[in-house]
């Protein structure tokens, strides 16, 4: 007689590590057979679903919080659209930087919250020392690493500037000199995963990409490329930093 199927965790570990920190966090299992918590959610569809897993342009940023871009983002405010897990955002932490994370409403209560908890959680343990919430943290943030991290949910269909405002509790026609110095570039992971004749209905090109962006009056550059496997396949992964108008 065969022993029953196993029983499947409802979340899987993913762990990096960044600056002798490590940053572990929950996704979902995809073979995990229950109904979803989420799937009567207003704000949940098909696309915000894979907010409960990993991008794979994640890593790519990951490895490099751990040099060069770690340095760059250290003591600086951040804030990442479409944190799904938290992942990246919360190595960027690690590396030093006071991030706000962000995602739908159903990804940041169904599995976001719990991922900052559980490395603030993680790393006081980790530490005899003391991690301070210093003045130029978001507000609600608590300590990650040499960082710190805090989450907001979105409204995708809404421009961005006002609810960080609201997140911080001010409001710029009333305070304009609390408004945040505009960001002086933007940092996009992009994996080409469209067909190289241009007939793919799924995704669109890098120079697609870029057009968008400027045509807005950006300009946006190369800042480290490299190859994954994807699928199956050897694609090119890239970091692009957009520069704003």
């Amino acid at each position: 007689m065969s022993d029953p199927p196993k029983e499947q965790p409802k979340h899987l570990m993913v762990a990096a590590e960044v600056h002798g920190h490590k940053i572990e966090v929950a996704k979902k299992n995809l073979e995990y057979d229950e109904v979803d918590n989420c799937l009567f959610e207003a704000d949940y569809t098909i696309a915000g679903s894979t907010g409960f897993l990993i991008w794979d342009g994640s890593f790519l940023c990951i490895e490099l919080l751990k040099g060069e871009l770690g340095e760059l983002l250290k003591g600086k405010k951040v804030v990442e659209l479409g944190s799904g897990t938290g992942l990246a955002g919360l190595c960027a932490a690690a590396a030093g930087a006071h991030v706000l994370l962000s995602d739908l409403p159903s990804v940041k209560w169904g599995i976001l919250d719990d991922n900052i908890n559980r490395n603030r959680r993680q790393l006081r343990s980790e530490s005899s020392s003391s991690h301070d919430v210093d003045g130029n943290s978001w507000a609600d943030s608590v300590p990650v690493g040499n960082g710190t991290a805090t989450a907001m949910a979105i409204d995708w269909v809404m421009p961005m500037e006002p609810q960080v405002f609201l997140l911080k509790g001010i409001s710029p026609s009333t305070d304009p000199a609390a408004a945040p110095t505009k960001p002086i570039s933007c940092l996009l992971t992009f994996i080409d995963r469209a067909k190289t004749d241009g007939s793919s209905e799924s995704f669109s090109t890098r120079a697609d990409v870029v057009g968008v962006f400027e045509e807005k009056g950006c300009t946006a550059t190369e800042y480290h490329a490299c190859d994954v496997l994807l699928d199956g396949k050897m694609l090119q992964a890239v970091l692009l930093e957009i520069k704003l108008p």
